[in-house]
């Protein structure tokens, strides 16, 4: 399989996946019973989507695995090609679950429940799988440099798998007794009498705070490289996915709902499927952070990585969306929203972590600068601008580049500051220091 060179290939197939999820899960939970009368129609639309997703899934997995080897030739671990055999074994797997189905439909006019189920729990097993191993790391690199950003996303992916743990409960007990065979039903949502479940608020609230969190953690990303963004960007990017969020929480979008129904009815088709896709939004916001980040980093081993963590946050907040699968619909639409959950969280964990190592040694340029300058602050102050002057800063820049890099193996990512960078910064200490 031949794959383009470009590193923005990656997030343009997490882009078609995204569209391709908003259509599974928005698009036709609002056009299920008009599409279900054409039944050649809706034949034709579960294979389209199955064969986009399996071709965006692939290309999407090949291209990270490649590419991560082409910058990592001698440094891919045991493990790491275990894992990654792992999820193209998975992957295959699920697709060749998905193919079953469809078969079943279009010769039986029916689809087994237990494969249906299969696909579903299987994916959010791995995706829990991802999170721990991502959840340990990040507790890890906050124990080590107590990074308030490592924190805050220790925090929210752990409530997000808390989440994942409350979707499949919810899953659990809805399709609970539910018919060996699904068949056409007229109306799944008025049919289908779905259980009243206890713990169904609690997985909302996890979900709001899994959301809100994230949103922090992202700001304080953004933050780290706001020199490089902007200040107007910066803004922009923190308050638009919170605005849009906020406006789907049930009680206000109910209040949107009663208003476009008394004023403008014919709208409230529209601003359903709209608020609908508050979480391809949100994610698609929240990636476009670390997009826009890597336009201004030259490493491409960090840009790779911003990219593969654009990525699959893009698709994790977009994917973990039970309302459509619950009732079981025909053709099982709303199960490739679902599927997203395995690659999305394995694309999370790679690029994530591989920023925080990124972050980290940022951190530690940025103290031995602080500390060389201070130690030579006699030069720093009093020479500023002279020959020696100069000719210090040459000598230093480097030596503060390569402190870090003997601390680090061969696979940790560079740091996303330049020579440039550092040299401006320690013109702010010595600013600091003659103020002082």
């Amino acid at each position: 399989m031949t794959i383009p060179k470009s590193t923005h290939f990656i997030v343009i197939c997490g882009i078609i996946l995204l569209v391709l999820s908003f259509i599974d899960n928005i698009i036709m939970s609002n056009f299920l019973n008009s599409i279900l009368e054409r039944h050649s129609l809706s034949n034709l639309l579960t294979f389209t989507l199955l064969l986009v997703f399996a071709i965006a899934i692939q290309l999407v997995i090949f291209y990270s695995i490649r590419k991560r080897y082409s910058l990592f030739e001698k440094t891919i671990t045991r493990s790491l090609f275990t894992f990654q055999v792992l999820l193209i074994f998975f992957m295959l797997i699920s697709i060749i679950l998905f193919a079953y189905l469809v078969v079943q439909i279009m010769l039986q006019g029916a689809y087994d429940t237990i494969i249906y189920k299969s696909i579903i729990f299987s994916n959010y097993f791995f995706a829990l799988a991802n999170m721990g191993i991502l959840i340990y790391y990040l507790f890890s690199w906050f124990k080590r440099n107590h990074s308030i950003v490592m924190l805050v996303y220790f925090i929210a992916f752990s409530v997000f798998m808390i989440n994942e743990i409350g979707s499949i409960l919810i899953l659990y007990f809805q399709l609970d007794d539910r018919p060996q065979k699904i068949t056409f039903i007229t109306n799944p949502w008025d049919s289908i009498s779905l259980k009243i479940l206890s713990f169904t608020d609690f997985y909302k609230l996890t979900s709001i705070i899994s959301f809100s969190i994230t949103w922090v953690g992202t700001c304080l990303l953004m933050y780290h490289y706001s020199r490089k963004i902007g200040r107007w960007k910066f803004w922009l990017l923190a308050v638009l996915p919170l605005i849009y969020y906020i406006g789907n929480i049930d009680i206000i979008r109910s209040a949107i709902f009663n208003h476009v129904l008394v004023f403008s009815p014919h709208l409230l088709l529209i601003v359903q499927i709209v608020l609908g896709g508050a979480k391809q939004i949100g994610g698609f916001f929240f990636a476009l952070a670390f997009i826009i980040i890597s336009l201004k980093i030259d490493g491409q081993k960090l840009k790779y990585f911003l990219l593969i963590c654009a990525t699959g946050v893009m698709l994790l907040f977009s994917s973990n969306q039970i309302s459509l699968v619950q009732v079981i619909p025909y053709p099982p639409f709303g199960l490739i929203t679902i599927s997203l959950l395995s690659i999305s969280s394995f694309l999370v964990l790679v690029g994530l972590l591989s920023i925080a190592s990124s972050m980290a040694y940022d951190k530690t340029l940025l103290e031995n600068a602080r500390k060389i300058v201070r130690e030579k602050a006699s030069t720093f102050l009093y020479d500023i601008g002279s020959a020696q002057w100069q000719k210090e800063m040459d000598s230093t820049i480097p030596a503060i580049m390569d402190v870090g890099a003997k601390q680090m193996d061969d696979t940790s990512v560079p740091p996303s500051l330049s020579e440039e960078e550092v040299r401006d910064y320690i013109n702010e200490l010595v600013e600091e220091l003659k103020k002082a």
